[in-house]
C-alpha cells in the first residue's frame, strides 16, 4: 500500500505535518509554562482529577509525557 507523502509547499498554506508539529510546540510550551507557575504538581494532579475522575496514576502519566513532548516527537535543528 502506497502512502501520499505531503511535502510543505510554503508558509501560507501549510501541509498537515507542520500544523502538528506547531501544535506540539504549542502544547509543551504551554505545559512548561504550567510547571513554572505557583501551583505544585500534587495540586495540578487534585484539580485534573476532580474534574475528570481519572485515576492519578493516569494523570500522572500524561504529565509525564507533556514534560517530554517536544524531546519526543519534534527534530531539533542542527548546531553549527
Amino acid at each position: 500500500m502506497k502512502s501520499n507523502i505531503k511535502v510543505k509547499l510554503n508558509e501560507e498554506n501549510p501541509e498537515p505535518v507542520e500544523i502538528i508539529a506547531s501544535s506540539i510546540i504549542s502544547i509543551a510550551d504551554a505545559f512548561e509554562k504550567i510547571q513554572s507557575s505557583p501551583l505544585n504538581r500534587r495540586g495540578l494532579v487534585v484539580l485534573i482529577k476532580d474534574e475528570t475522575g481519572l485515576s492519578n496514576r493516569d494523570i500522572n502519566a500524561v504529565l509525564d509525557s507533556l514534560a517530554g513532548l517536544k524531546a519526543a516527537y519534534i527534530k531539533q535543528p542542527p548546531k553549527k
